[in-house]
């Protein structure tokens, strides 16, 4: 279950990055944030894999699984806010600084 709730979030924020956040003020954001739940869905893949070697199954359906998914995906969220946060910090900071 965390493996599809990661894809899931890793293909909304790539749709969001390739829509919005490609030209806009927030693409370092967009794209870090894209970058990072990719790379999560690269790591529970292997896990998954490990998981069909050692003879279980590929998708962990447990209540457990589902808990640790959501909690990764709020996760990730929040450091994307606390990233945008920043980014109109310092951008406020530079036009203040400039203007």
């Amino acid at each position: 279950m965390t493996f599809i709730i990661t894809v899931s979030i890793a293909v909304i924020f790539s749709i969001l990055y390739l829509t919005i956040g490609r030209k806009g003020r927030f693409a370092i954001t967009f794209s870090t944030c894209s970058l990072m739940f990719w790379s999560a869905a690269i790591m529970w893949s292997v896990d998954g894999l490990n998981s069909v070697i050692n003879g279980g199954s590929f998708l962990d359906l447990s209540q457990e699984d589902l808990y640790l998914g959501i909690i990764i995906a709020v996760a990730g969220v929040l450091l994307f806010l606390i990233s945008m946060l920043i980014e109109v910090c310092r951008s406020n900071r530079y036009n203040a600084i400039y203007e």
